[in-house]
């Protein structure tokens, strides 16, 4: 994990000038709410979580949704629900919804929001407020009191707890591309939390104290937002470099394809072109309140939540990788299956277009490999020998790895 070189003073202004400067539009968002995140589904679609104050004497957690591009929204969670509080959302690759709440447990659509189920059975605590996925589905949640890191082989029909050490309580979690799972500083597993292993060289006592947030990169270099700025981590076995200072929290952090970094904090926004090594403030361009949540759409366009404001960027900024592309053009249905499995390809497939399959245990002993190719952007597989039981699938195309999950076989 080699950083790049420094650019150039004038590329440097140019490349600022680009991505930073009026580069935002303010989206049509109706209410008066305090927004606390935002997830983008396959489709584009926007969901904004919220607190809202007005029937309750404390926040109760209400959800929107935008199928427009953000011009107009529709209340999917409305105060006369009561839900809990809710601090975190989370849509798996099947676009399956997950609400982390504040005392309430874990709440989940199938259906975009129609229906909620509450999903805690198995949860150390019933305050869920981070949620993570790895590139395999398997979900996680941390618990802000009383609990540790919980996770899930079967979209949260059941939790079950990792090995986290600590019991007190999560301040922050985030899942690297290669399935690190990061949380509360430098506590970090490469194994799916079976084993936590400690790297907290050249984090300050108040960053290990404090709530976290992270971001990883293409060559999942590791960005860690604190109380007191943003440090970075080149590999598993170096030490913590800080690479920004700031006078307030960093609430969230994101990292594009290209080595752009934006980084929210409760007073200015910044952003870097150069995976971090010089900064910018983009605070001037939001109206009345600083972004305090990121997330990229399918084209690449960056969203920032940012009090009860909507913000969307003008311009592609680069957030996807074609292989994050691919993943969310794939469905693998149905899940848990019986005897048949369907893989769908949104992306006009050409017919006859081979495709391999590999199936593996999650101790990562290959199963089954499978050839087949697919008709009507489809190919159904017949597993019905297979021992029942969670998998690993593999899904190859043109040599280049496309799709990886869960399944489960009834």
């Amino acid at each position: 994990m080699k950083r790049i070189i420094t650019l150039s003073i004038a590329l440097l202004f140019l490349l600022f000038k680009a991505y930073g400067t009026e580069s935002w539009v303010l989206k049509n968002f109706p209410d008066s709410v305090l927004i606390t995140g935002l997830e983008i589904n396959s489709a584009n679609e926007i969901f904004v979580i919220a607190g809202y104050t007005i029937t309750e004497p404390w926040f109760v957690g209400v959800v929107y949704r935008s199928s427009d591009d953000g011009n107009n929204w529709v209340q999917i969670v409305s105060p006369s629900d009561h839900f809990p509080e809710i601090l975190d959302i989370l849509i798996d690759n099947d676009d399956n919804i997950y609400l982390g709440t504040f005392y309430g447990g874990i709440y989940k659509s199938i259906n975009n929001g129609a229906t909620w189920v509450e999903k805690s059975i198995g949860l150390s605590n019933t305050v869920p407020v981070f949620l993570s996925k790895s590139s395999e589905g398997v979900l996680y949640a941390g618990q802000f009191y009383g609990g540790g890191i919980d996770y899930s082989l079967n979209g949260a029909d059941e939790w079950n707890q990792t090995n986290h050490p600590s019991n007190s309580g999560i301040k922050g979690l985030g899942v690297g591309r290669d399935d690190y799972i990061f949380s509360n500083g430098g506590i970090y597993s490469g194994d799916g939390g079976v084993s936590w292993h400690y790297n907290n060289v050249g984090l300050s006592g108040y960053t290990l104290l404090n709530r976290v947030c992270y971001a990883f990169n293409e060559t999942n270099e590791i960005f860690l937002g604190s109380i007191d700025g943003i440090y970075y981590l080149s590999s598993i076995d170096s030490s913590w470099e800080k690479i920004l200072s700031t006078s307030g929290y960093v609430l969230d952090i994101i990292s594009t394809s290209q080595n752009t970094i934006y980084a929210a904090t409760n007073q200015d926004v910044f952003f870097s072109v150069n995976n971090g090594q010089d900064w910018e403030i983009l605070s001037d361009q939001f109206i009345n309140s600083k972004p305090q949540k990121f997330c990229f759409d399918n084209e690449g366009y960056l969203w920032a939540a940012s009090g009860n404001e909507i913000y969307k960027s003008q311009n592609v900024l680069t957030g996807l990788s074609e292989n994050s592309v691919n993943q969310k053009n794939i469905k693998i249905f149905p899940n848990p299956f019986k005897d048949n499995l369907t893989i769908r390809f949104n992306n006009n497939m050409q017919d006859g277009e081979e495709i391999s399959i590999n199936i593996f245990t999650l101790d990562s002993k290959l199963h089954k490999s499978i050839t087949d190719n697919a008709y009507d952007n489809q190919i159904v597989l017949s597993l019905k020998n297979l021992t029942a039981g969670p998998y690993l699938i593999r899904i190859d195309q043109r040599g280049s790895n496309i799709k990886n999950e869960i399944i489960i076989k009834k």
